[in-house]
């Protein structure tokens, strides 16, 4: 190295050290952003990206499948990564500006948090990430970079933007789930499905829409449990819901739906029961059993004509991911339920709809 390139290299280090503490911290929350959404995109391909984010069956799977994780058909990945490229540039041309940016940021990341904890059911680790460091950024550009003249007023308009962005991706995303929703009285009063229990005449019905991979899916089978040996005259449907990114979820319906198929509703529940107890090592568990269960071309037909009707079925409901619960009286949808709930969060529903809770307020 020259004497010429070693004085240039001492006075970038020398500009780099003599700027103030908020620019360096700035810049390096923005690299920060700029990874976690590289890595975002990278999960969906990466298999070693996958496993950093928890596998196959984690949050950020179960996000990244939803269809939340577009915005205008464009992954919210390269929305992130051209917001961070944006700021930068705010912040070097007028960092005023980039205040009220950052703050928009915060206004749609918090919505996306919504999204994961009220509407998915599931946490992204990049995306709480993501919202860490928006977060980070919007409160260090409202403490440093506001100008200094009104500066309590123009932070109080950063507030008002974080608000404002929100909204408008919440309010859209509230009207379109209510148009979105089915009529009440349009379902089959009676269902008779392979994949079921009780009696299917009965006029209480609920609608378990689950996927064998699902680890929400799993713990949620302790409340379904309850809910057979606490309320009898229930008729319980086990609808198939496999998700798009599990791919041994198929593996598992086929040989849940041969067992019922050839050996009955009890038969099936209690294979239902073993694969879900066993969905951490799920592949190794299915692969032999697979193999050697009865399988014939009438009965693929049978199974395949159930998953489609229960794939309909979700659609109607506009159910994008699982658990999910439906209750019907005489065929008629009176709740929705997301998520694993709770038995006891669940059982004032079932109280009504068999009318346990007149008979005991009368």
């Amino acid at each position: 190295m020259t004497k010429h390139q070693q004085t240039i290299q001492q006075e970038m280090k020398t500009k780099i050290l003599n700027r103030p503490a908020s620019e360096l911290a700035f810049y390096a929350l923005l690299i920060v952003g700029i990874i976690i959404c590289i890595l975002t995109e990278l999960e969906k391909v990466s298999p070693l990206v996958r496993e950093l984010c928890g596998g196959e069956n984690s949050g950020c799977s179960e996000v990244s499948a939803s269809d939340y994780s577009k915005l205008f058909g464009v992954s919210l990945g390269i929305w992130g990564l051209g917001s961070y490229l944006v700021l930068g540039g705010l912040y070097g041309y007028r960092k005023s500006f980039s205040v009220l940016f950052a703050s928009a940021m915060l206004g749609a990341e918090i919505y996306f948090v919504y999204l994961q904890v009220a509407v998915i059911h599931a946490i992204c680790r990049l995306c709480m990430a993501n919202f860490a460091t928006v977060l980070a950024l919007a409160v260090l550009l409202l403490a440093t970079a506001c100008p200094e003249k009104n500066r309590e007023q123009f932070r109080a308009q950063g507030v008002v933007v974080v608000l404002v962005s929100f909204l408008l991706f919440f309010i859209p995303q509230r009207l379109t789930t209510a148009s979105t929703q089915p009529p009440s009285d349009v379902f089959a009063k009676r269902v008779d499905s392979i994949t079921s229990l009780g009696d299917p005449a009965s006029k209480f019905r609920v609608e378990i829409f689950t996927d064998y991979e699902c680890s929400h899916c799993a713990k949620y089978e302790e409340t379904v449990k309850r809910i057979i040996k606490e309320y009898p005259e229930i008729y319980i449907v086990f609808r198939d819901f496999p998700l798009s990114f599990h791919k041994v979820s198929p593996m598992a319906v086929a040989y849940a739906g041969s067992i019922a198929y050839f050996q009955g509703r009890e038969a099936y529940w209690k294979a239902r029961n073993e694969i879900f107890e066993h969905q951490k090592d799920i592949y190794n568990y299915l692969a032999p059993r697979y193999e050697m269960v009865k399988q014939t071309s009438e009965m693929k037909k049978a199974v395949k004509r159930k998953v489609d009707d229960d794939i309909k079925i979700a659609r109607r409901l506009s159910i994008d991911s699982t658990p999910q619960t439906a209750i019907f009286n005489d065929g008629r949808l009176v709740k929705k339920l997301v998520g694993h709930i709770d038995f006891f969060k669940i059982k004032p529903e079932l109280d009504k709809l068999t009318g346990r809770a007149a008979s005991v307020d009368g």
